[in-house]
Parts: structure tokens; sequence; C-alpha cells
């Protein structure tokens, strides 16, 4: 069964550069250089995404409210 997965604009580049740094084509500094990030979150990505797929991209925090919303009653 296929899973539906949406993903920013943001997202769909980064699944790019994971992809090829996954295969080979791209270097973890390169990729660190690319989300402007450290070489040691570009691991832990890498991992993620290694583990759960594209779905590792998405935000855990997506579909639920937020923590500072209004009550209700307001």
């Amino acid at each position: 069964m296929l899973e539906r997965i949406s993903l920013s604009v943001d997202g769909v580049k980064r699944l790019e550069v994971l992809t090829q740094l996954c295969s080979g084509k791209l270097s973890q500094r390169a990729a660190a250089q690319v989300f402007g990030v450290t070489e040691r979150h570009v691991r832990r990505l890498q991992k993620s995404y290694e583990a759960h797929g594209a779905s590792a991209l998405v935000s855990g925090h997506c579909g639920k409210q937020s923590n500072n919303r209004m009550d209700e009653t307001v």
C-alpha cells in the first residue's frame, strides 16, 4: 500500500539531497553546506531517512494543535 506524504518545497529539496547522500553522489560535508547545518546533524538526518524513508522529513508536530493556542471559549 502506498503512503502519501506532503512535503514543503524545502522538504523536497532535503529529500533530493538525502537521496544523493545515500547513493554516494554527495558527501556529508557537502550536504551540511547545502542544508546550513553541521555534519553531525546530517548524520542524524541520514540515519532517520534510511530507517523511515521520506516520512522522516515530515515534522512530528504536523497535524497537531499548537501548544500556545487560545482556549476555545475565547
